[in-house]
C-alpha cells in the first residue's frame, strides 16, 4: 500500500478529492460544538463515485462520513476521516410522479427546492426542520428529522418509500415495502443483503418484547435514539395490522453508519390552502406548558414554544426585528399554534374555540390572531431560533447538549420544572424553547465551553437530565439524533439488552466499521473535540475596529454556530427568505459560504494566534469571493458580519505587507476625481481606453463610470431653489444632502433630483462638501485613512445633528456606513460623542420620504397623469441595514405606480468587484441568480429603480437598460411647472 494512497483515489473519481488544510477545515464541523479535522473530503459526481469511495475504504482500512449540508446539532459529521459531501453534486430532483404523488431525488436534494418545484401542482414533501431551506433529503433521512408540523405530517421516516443505498461492501440495496414473501425472498440471499435481513428479522423474532419495554411509547414520545428497532417492531409480519416491512424505516436516522445512501423515493403531501396562528403570551412558563394540552385537544398542526430569552433576542437581531411586530410587552413565553386545513372556517372556529378556552382558565390575555404574511414572520423566529441563541454575546453561550429531550405532553410541565429545579441548583441559566405538542424542549444551558468547570458542568446536566428522561419514559434524542453529543446515553437508557442489539446491527451492516464510526454504536466521549475549547488562554488581539457589540474580536469569529443559514441556494431566494449569501448561491462551493469563511477564521486564530492567523493564505482564499454585500449581517441569525471581518483582515495585512495596487488606486480615488472633473470628456474618453483600464486592474469588458459634465456641488452653487414653485403652506424646513462622490461626479442627476423633490415639498436642502468614499476605504481596509474621513464628516455634519436637522443620503452604502461601522472606530473626544448623533440623525432618501408620506399624500402635488410599471432593486446594504419598505413606501406616495420589488439580492457588482478581471464572470453569475431575470421580463417600457450606484452599472452593462435612482423617479413624475 502506497504512504499516501489518495492520489489514486482522486485519479478514478469523477468528482473532486480534497486534503488541502482549506478543505479539510471547512468541513472540520457542524452545527454541533464540536470540531476536528477529516483526513480528506469527497465530492463526488455520481453513484459509481460512491462506490469506489466505499470500496477504497475497505481497503485501506479507512472510514467515511456521509455528509450533506452539514447542519446536524449532535456532531453526526464530525470525525477525523474522510467526509463524504453528497451536497454538491448529487443535488438532482430525478423524476417526479404526480398521479402517485412520489418523487425520485438525489441525497443533495434541498427540500425547498423539490417543494418550490412541487408547489404549482399543490404538493409538498412535509417534513419541514427549521433548516428546510438549505438542509439536504439525505441529511434528513440520516437523522430522521421532523419539524413543527410533524403533530400533522409525522417525520421524514414516514414520507420516505424506498431508498438505494451502498452497503459497506459495495453491495448496492434497494429498500422498499416488502410482503411476506418478498421479505422471505430478501432472507435467502447468500450476500451482504441477505445477512443484514436475516440479522435485523432475527433481533426483532427474539427481543421484541424487550424492544417495546425499553424504547418509549412511539404513540406518546418520538425517539431517534439508536436505531428505529421499536418502529421495525409495529410493521408486518410481527404486527398484522401494521406497515409492510421497509428496511429504509431503519436507514432513516442511522446517521450514515449503516449504509450509504445514493437516491431516495419520497412521498408527496396535498398542500393546505390555509393556515393562521393564534400566538398566546404567557405571564410564566408553566402557564405555556399547562396550554400544550389544552391546544392539542383542537388539533393544530403545530404548537412551538419561545421563552422570554429568545423573545428579546429579537430585539436587537436586524432581521427579526422586522418580524416581532405581533409580539407585545415582555412575556415570558409565548405559543405559536398554528391551524392548517382546506376549511378556513373550521380553521377560525377552532381557533376562536382555543382562544375563549385559555381566556377562561386564565391561562392567557393577549391572544394575537396572525394570518397571511403575519404568520410568516412567526415562522421566521421560530426557524432563527438556533442562531439566535449562538449570537449571544458573553463567554456563556446557549449550549446544544440536551435539547432534544422529550417526555409525554401530559409529563412536559413537571418535566421542565424538574429541569428548572437543576439549573437552579447549579446557578445557570437556561433557554426553553421547541416543539412542545410532540414533548419535545429545546433545554439550552448557558455554559462556556472555554472553562473547564463548564465543561464538567456540560457533564453533570446531561447525567441528571439523563436521569429525569428515565423516570419520565422520555428520550433524549427525540428530533436531533444521538451523534457524538448523546451517544454515549443509549445504552444507559435504553439499557444493556438493547445496546447490544444495536452492536449487532451494525456490525452486520459494516462488519469493518468503516462507516462513520463513533456515532450510535461504540460512542465517543461527548466532552472531547470541543470546539472552542482552542481559544483558550489567548490574549485579545490589537484590532482596528473595537468590535463593542461582540464583546471583542475572538467572541466575533466564535459567533458563526454552523446552522447554514448562508447555504441558501437561488432556488430559495425571495424577499421571505432573504439573500444570503450571494457568492455561495452561484458557486455551492462552501469556500464561498459565511460558515465557510467564519470557519476559516476561527481555526486560523485558533491554530496560529492572531497576528500569524491573520495573514494565513487560507483567509485570503476564503474571502476573495466575498462581495462584502452584509447580507449575513441581519439575515445570519448570529449577526456574523463577515464584510466588516474581510476590513480588518484587509487591514491588518496593509501593516504588514503595504498597499497593493488597488488598494494604492481607492486611497487616490478622492484626488483622481476632483482631478478628473476638470476635464470630464476628456477623462471619460481615457477611462474607455484598455489601456487604462488594463493599468488600473479592470476588467476589458467592463464600460467604467462616466463623469458628468459638472459635479453636483457646481449645480448646487448655481441653483436658484426659488425658481422652483413652493407649496404655500408649507414652511421650509432644513435637511442636509450628504454628497457621496458618486452623486458629485458620476450621478449628478440623481442628486439633482432628491434636492429638487425636497424643496418641492417644502424643504431648504443645504449641500454637504464631497467627502471621500468611506465605504470604499472601509472594504479595502484603509481604516486610518477612512477614520479621518470620518473625522471630517463628523465636524462638519455634527453641528446639524445637534440641531435635529436630517441627514440624507442617496448612496445607501455610503449613509448606512454611518449607522454601522462608524461607532465601531476607535474615536476620540469630540468625534466619539458626535458619531453617536450624526448616526441618529443619517436617514436614506427613501427613508426620510416614507416618513413624509402621509404630508406629500395631503399636498396635492402636480402629478403626472398615466400609471407606470415599477420595478425595484434595492442595494444590498439597504436590505440588510433599513430594508425595502421605506423604498416601496417612498415609490407609493407617486399616483397609479404599480411597484414590482425583485427579490433579488447583491447585484454582483459591489463597488470595485465587479469589475476587477478575476471577479468579472462571478459578477455576472451573481446577478443572473434574480435580477437579469427578472428584468429581462419586465417590459421595455417599465421603469427600473435601483437604489445603489453599482447597481444601476451592472443593470446598464449586463442588461443596456437605464435604472434611476428612487429620487429620480420622484421628481420625473412631477409636473415640471404648474
Amino acid at each position: 500500500m502506497p504512504i499516501n494512497p489518495l492520489p489514486d483515489l482522486a485519479a478514478v473519481l469523477e468528482g473532486e478529492l480534497l486534503h488541502d488544510d482549506t478543505s479539510r477545515m471547512l468541513y472540520a464541523t457542524d452545527a454541533s460544538i464540536y470540531q476536528q479535522r477529516p483526513m480528506a473530503v469527497a465530492l463526488p459526481k455520481s453513484v459509481e463515485d460512491c462506490v469506489r469511495l466505499v470500496e477504497f475504504a475497505n481497503q485501506h482500512a479507512m472510514a467515511i462520513i456521509p455528509r450533506a449540508a452539514g447542519t446536524s446539532l449532535a456532531g453526526q459529521v464530525v470525525g477525523p476521516h474522510m467526509v463524504v459531501d453528497t451536497s454538491r453534486y448529487l443535488n438532482h430532483i430525478l423524476h417526479i410522479d404526480y398521479q402517485q404523488r412520489t418523487a425520485r431525488v438525489q441525497p443533495g436534494v434541498i427540500p425547498a427546492q423539490l417543494n418550490e418545484q412541487l408547489r404549482a401542482q399543490g404538493l409538498m414533501f412535509a417534513p419541514d426542520p427549521s433548516t428546510l431551506n438549505r438542509c439536504t433529503i439525505g441529511g434528513m433521512i440520516g437523522n430522521n428529522a421532523w419539524g413543527a408540523h410533524c403533530p400533522r405530517y409525522g417525520t421524514t421516516r414516514e414520507h420516505v418509500a424506498a431508498l438505494t443505498a451502498i452497503l459497506s461492501d459495495t453491495t448496492a440495496v434497494h429498500c422498499q415495502a416488502l410482503d411476506h414473501a418478498q421479505l422471505t425472498q430478501k432472507q435467502t440471499l447468500a450476500n451482504s443483503e441477505g445477512a443484514v435481513y436475516r440479522c435485523v428479522t432475527d433481533t426483532i423474532t427474539r427481543q421484541r418484547d424487550v424492544i417495546l419495554t425499553q424504547y418509549p411509547d412511539p404513540a406518546l414520545v418520538p425517539c431517534n435514539a439508536g436505531y428505529a428497532l421499536h418502529v421495525l417492531a409495529g410493521m408486518q409480519p410481527w404486527q398484522t395490522k401494521g406497515d409492510p416491512f421497509n428496511l429504509a424505516a431503519l436507514l432513516c436516522g442511522s446517521e450514515g453508519t449503516l449504509a450509504f445512501t445514493t437516491e431516495a423515493t419520497v412521498k408527496l403531501t396535498p398542500l393546505p390552502r390555509h393556515s393562521l396562528m393564534l400566538c398566546p403570551h404567557f405571564d410564566t412558563l408553566a402557564q405555556a406548558l399547562h396550554a400544550v394540552t389544552l391546544a392539542k385537544l383542537f388539533q393544530p398542526a403545530a404548537i412551538e414554544l419561545l421563552d422570554q430569552y429568545l423573545l428579546r433576542l429579537t430585539r436587537h437581531n436586524l432581521q427579526q426585528q422586522r418580524n416581532r411586530g405581533w409580539i407585545r410587552d415582555d412575556p415570558a413565553a409565548v405559543l405559536l399554534i398554528e391551524f392548517c386545513g382546506d376549511d378556513e372556517n373550521s380553521l377560525k372556529d377552532s381557533a376562536k374555540q382555543l382562544s375563549a378556552r385559555l381566556q377562561q382558565e386564565k391561562l392567557a390575555q393577549h391572544i394575537p390572531l396572525l394570518q397571511g404574511p403575519d404568520t410568516g414572520k412567526a415562522w421566521n423566529i421560530r426557524r432563527a431560533s438556533l442562531g439566535l441563541l449562538m449570537g449571544v454575546t458573553g463567554r456563556r453561550k446557549p449550549v446544544t447538549f440536551i435539547e432534544d429531550s422529550a417526555v409525554p405532553v401530559s409529563a412536559l410541565a413537571e418535566f421542565v420544572s424538574e429541569v428548572q429545579q437543576l439549573m437552579a441548583q447549579h446557578a445557570t441559566e437556561c433557554v426553553y424553547y421547541g416543539s412542545v405538542s410532540m414533548g419535545l424542549i429545546h433545554l439550552r444551558p448557558l455554559l462556556d465551553l472555554k472553562d473547564p468547570g463548564d465543561v464538567a458542568l456540560l457533564r453533570t446536566l446531561a447525567q441528571a437530565v439523563v436521569a429525569l428522561l428515565r423516570r419520565h419514559h422520555g428520550t433524549l434524542s427525540a428530533k436531533h439524533g444521538d451523534g457524538i453529543v448523546r451517544g454515549r446515553f443509549v445504552r444507559e437508557l435504553l439499557g444493556d439488552a438493547v445496546a447490544g442489539m444495536l452492536a449487532d446491527i451494525k456490525h452486520s451492516f459494516d462488519p469493518k466499521g468503516i462507516l462513520n464510526p463513533g456515532k450510535i454504536v461504540d460512542p465517543l466521549p461527548m466532552d472531547q473535540h470541543l470546539r472552542l475549547t482552542a481559544f483558550s488562554g489567548q490574549q485579545a488581539p490589537a484590532t482596528f475596529f473595537q468590535w463593542r457589540n461582540d464583546g471583542g474580536f475572538f467572541h466575533t469569529v466564535e459567533k458563526c454556530n454552523g446552522a447554514g443559514a448562508c447555504r441558501k441556494t437561488s432556488g430559495a431566494l425571495s424577499a421571505a427568505n432573504g439573500t444570503m449569501c450571494p457568492s455561495y448561491m452561484a458557486t455551492h462551493n462552501e469556500l464561498d459560504s459565511t460558515r465557510g469563511r467564519a470557519n476559516i477564521f476561527r481555526q486560523l486564530m485558533q491554530q496560529f494566534g492572531f497576528e500569524q492567523g491573520i495573514m494565513h493564505p487560507a483567509l485570503h482564499s476564503a474571502l476573495r469571493n466575498c462581495l462584502s454585500c452584509k447580507a449575513c449581517q441581519s439575515e445570519c441569525p448570529a449577526n456574523v458580519d463577515m464584510a466588516k471581518m474581510k476590513a480588518e483582515y484587509y487591514y491588518q495585512g496593509l501593516k504588514h505587507r503595504g498597499k497593493n495596487r488597488r488598494q494604492y488606486l481607492v486611497q487616490q480615488l478622492a484626488s483622481v476625481n476632483r482631478i478628473a472633473a476638470l476635464w470630464p470628456a476628456l477623462a471619460n474618453r481615457l477611462l474607455q481606453a484598455g489601456v487604462t483600464k488594463s493599468l488600473l486592474g479592470i476588467a476589458s469588458q467592463r464600460q467604467l463610470p462616466r463623469f458628468a459634465r459638472f459635479t453636483l456641488t457646481q449645480w448646487y452653487a448655481q441653483h436658484d431653489p426659488h425658481r422652483l414653485p413652493q407649496q404655500a403652506e408649507v414652511t421650509p424646513s432644513e435637511v442636509v444632502l450628504l454628497c457621496d462622490p458618486f452623486s458629485q461626479y458620476y450621478d449628478v442627476d440623481a442628486g439633482i433630483a432628491a434636492i429638487e423633490f425636497l424643496e418641492r415639498i417644502g424643504y431648504r436642502v443645504t449641500l454637504s462638501p464631497c467627502f471621500a468614499s468611506l465605504r470604499g476605504l472601509i472594504s479595502h481596509g484603509l481604516l486610518q485613512q477612512a477614520q479621518r474621513v470620518l473625522q471630517d464628516m463628523l465636524a462638519w455634519l455634527a453641528p446639524y445633528a445637534g440641531r435635529a436637522v436630517p441627514i440624507i443620503g442617496l448612496e445607501p452604502s455610503e449613509l448606512l456606513t454611518l449607522r454601522d461601522e462608524a461607532p465601531d472606530f476607535p474615536l476620540a473626544p469630540p468625534y466619539a460623542g458626535q458619531v453617536q448623533d450624526v448616526a441618529q440623525q443619517g436617514l436614506l432618501f427613501d427613508e426620510f420620504i416614507a416618513q413624509q408620506a402621509q404630508r406629500i399624500n395631503a399636498m396635492a402635488l402636480p402629478w403626472q397623469s398615466g400609471s407606470k410599471q415599477v420595478y425595484v432593486h434595492g442595494h444590498c446594504h439597504q436590505k440588510s441595514l433599513s430594508g425595502m419598505q421605506p423604498t416601496l413606501d417612498a415609490l407609493a406616495v407617486i399616483p397609479h405606480v404599480v411597484i414590482n420589488e425583485i427579490p433579488s439580492g447583491c447585484c454582483g457588482m459591489a463597488g470595485l468587484f465587479g469589475y476587477e478581471p478575476e471577479h468579472y464572470a462571478l459578477s455576472l453569475q451573481i446577478a443572473e441568480l434574480a435580477l437579469f431575470p427578472a428584468l429581462r421580463h419586465a417590459d421595455t417600457d417599465a421603469v427600473i429603480v435601483a437604489t445603489g450606484t453599482s447597481c444601476r452599472q451592472q443593470i446598464l452593462h449586463g442588461l443596456q437598460r437605464q435604472a434611476v435612482h428612487s429620487a429620480q423617479l420622484l421628481r420625473s413624475s412631477l409636473v415640471s411647472r404648474p
